[in-house]
């Protein structure tokens, strides 16, 4: 087996995964296709050397595999550049969440007690757990 054909099972494996895992639903559609886009530049230069070797010629590199290095780098500090602004994204959104959670647990302590239980009465007739919940019991496994 040459390293050729061996970088074209694992683009093509490559893909099959991040296409299994969609469909299974443990990678949101929106971070797989900058992971096809990957799987598929792998494909294109595992195929064909040439474009490897035309790359580094423009970017006036000796060595021609140093280029999937420096392609390889530049792609893991755009990744991780991604993740930390989907991060700090998420965070906010957690602190909103959070802070309006404490408003409405504040809000309903703070009502009177008459309104309290006609309000379970009616989340009661919606779902057990959730009154339960709201009279502050506590549900095994939570």
């Amino acid at each position: 087996m040459t390293v050729y054909l061996f970088s074209l099972l694992f683009s093509v494996g490559f893909i099959v995964v991040v296409l299994d895992l969609v469909r299974r639903q443990r990678l949101k559609e929106q971070y797989s296709l900058l992971w096809l886009l990957v799987g598929i530049g792998l494909l294109v230069v595992s195929s064909n050397t040439v474009v490897l070797e035309w790359t580094a010629r423009m970017l006036d590199i000796k060595y021609a595999p140093a280029v999937l290095f420096l392609l390889g780098l530049i792609f893991c500090f755009a990744l991780i550049l991604h993740l930390t602004v989907v991060i700090s994204r998420l965070s906010d959104r957690v602190l909103r969440l959070t802070q309006e959670l404490t408003v409405l647990k504040a809000e309903q302590e703070n009502q009177p007690q008459s309104t309290i239980q006609q309000t379970t009465t009616q989340q009661s007739t919606i779902h057990p757990e959730t009154a339960a919940h709201a009279n502050g019991e506590r549900t095994a496994g939570i």
